[in-house]
């Protein structure tokens, strides 16, 4: 290279850089996801013994020391989120990271998701407010976590779904199926709550509106129920039906219930922007008819993390609403100020709790209580951790003694069978923290019985509490 190429190039550099302050515009999309990198690569570093992805490093650790998923070991959730992660320790190894991996890039596709519906709809640099909104909201969540793999699924079958009815092609519709069922395979309530949402929404403008024909509909149901009846190839279907249809429907409800109030906060800005955007109602009115049925699917759990997770189309709206605003009327103006401002400082809120508790680049490493548990259990092969600590059994590379990782959730009958099992293998060590259950109304049973009648308290931290069998027995 020689020095006038090497000047020529160092000034190209120098311009590029500026122009990333200069016209943002222009560098938009870079900025966006240098500020989701920047952002994930300091609050994504936490690496807690946390109950919500516990639920799948649980799961993917027994699969991968050999266990068969709703067989040898109980989930009342779909497999797909399992088995992206026994698949990401197959390529990179076993890992906390190599799983939050995974988490990460499914937060990634959903946010790539999210801009490309919000081009749909905003111009210029307003496309990328849904997404930052999104990105704030994402800093404290759970990634390993099957909400998360689930919505990435959502929210491309909409992009595909909002594209389909705009070009009329069936690939599109066939595609939204395809990834709704997807999203069904991941978490099947939600999923199944999106297929009938936007299968509901092409019914009404074929058979009432007739503004759309038959084979849409066709297409998107064909490509939905296909790769959820494959699953019958792996599972009986009579079992999956059990595990993931009967169980949440008569156990999992009465156990997460929480206040509707912020539920029904949402619903309202929802209901005001069917107004305000009278002009855009035609454009908007999927995306209306689409957050309403992603908000009606978290009232078993219609908490923050369960909300903030489904509520990008609200972003969209008000994004759409606010690049309108100066035609707005004095009371609307006030209306979209004053509800945008509480979304905000619900986020900023929902985020400062969860880092004053653990800061981040908190690790498990460090934890004492941890540290515990692999001294008192090195020579241990089964453990119990309950009632809902599911995460321990991963991070200490335990096996469970019981073949229920969740048991704050279980009926009668299988509290009944838990407390035989664990009678009969008498495992070395059991972690217990009933401060976590709390708000699932958990009350003690046979179970818990049986560790205070039989094991001996070895080490306490606040509310974690850990046993070991009494030598005696």
């Amino acid at each position: 290279m020689t020095m006038k190429t090497a000047l020529f190039t160092g000034k190209s550099l120098i311009r590029n850089i500026q122009g990333y302050f200069t016209e943002p515009k222009k560098y938009a999309n870079l900025i966006f996801w240098c500020v989701f990198l920047f952002l994930f690569l300091i609050f994504g570093t936490r690496h807690l013994l946390d109950s919500d992805e516990g639920v799948i490093l649980n799961g993917a650790w027994h699969i991968y020391s050999g266990k068969r998923l709703y067989l040898d070991i109980f989930e009342y959730i779909p497999p797909a989120g399992f088995y992206i992660v026994y698949f990401a320790w197959k390529i990179f190894g076993v890992s906390y990271w190599s799983a939050k991996l995974t988490g990460l890039l499914a937060l990634a596709a959903a946010l790539a998701g999210i801009n490309k519906i919000s081009g749909y709809y905003l111009n210029n640099l307003w496309r990328y407010i849904p997404g930052l909104l999104y990105v704030i909201s994402a800093l404290s969540w759970s990634l390993i976590n099957h909400n998360i793999y689930n919505i990435a699924f959502v929210v491309w079958s909409i992009y595909y779904f909002l594209k389909g009815l705009a070009t009329r092609k069936m690939h599109d519709f066939a595609l939204s199926g395809l990834l709704a069922a997807f999203a069904v395979l991941t978490l099947q309530q939600k999923g199944l709550v999106l297929i009938l949402a936007l299968a509901s929404y092409l019914l009404i403008n074929v058979f009432i509106r007739k503004t759309l024909k038959l084979s849409p509909l066709i297409c998107f149901l064909a490509a939905s129920i296909i790769p959820i009846l494959l699953l019958a190839t792996f599972w009986p279907a009579s079992l999956l039906y059990q595990v993931l249809v009967v169980y949440p429907l008569i156990f999992y409800p009465g156990n997460n219930m929480v206040n509707f109030g912020l539920l029904l906060f949402f619903l309202i800005i929802l209901i005001l922007y069917v107004f305000l955007l009278e002009k855009n109602k035609r454009a908007a009115e999927p995306l209306i008819w689409i957050q309403f049925f992603l908000l009606a699917q978290t009232i078993p759990r219609a908490d923050s993390f369960h909300l903030l997770l489904v509520i990008f189309p609200l972003h969209i709206l008000t994004a759409l609403t606010a690049e309108n605003f100066a035609n707005l009327k004095l009371h609307a103006k006030m209306q979209v100020a004053g509800f945008t401002s509480i979304i905000i400082c619900l986020i900023i809120a929902y985020n400062v709790l969860s880092f004053v508790q653990f800061p981040p680049f908190s690790s498990l490493t460090g934890s004492r209580a941890f540290n515990a548990v692999l001294n008192e259990c090195a020579a241990a092969r089964n453990i119990y951790a309950g009632p809902f600590l599911p995460g321990l059994y991963f991070e200490a590379r335990k096996t469970n003694a019981l073949p229920y990782s969740q048991v704050h959730l279980l009926s009668e009958r299988q509290l009944a069978e838990a407390a035989v099992i664990i009678a009969t293998a008498r495992p070395e060590c059991a972690a217990m923290n009933y401060d976590l259950v709390k708000k699932f109304n958990y009350r003690k049973n046979a179970i818990d019985n049986f560790i205070q009648s039989n094991y001996t308290l070895v080490y306490k931290e606040g509310s974690f509490e850990l046993y070991k069998l009494d030598s005696s027995l």
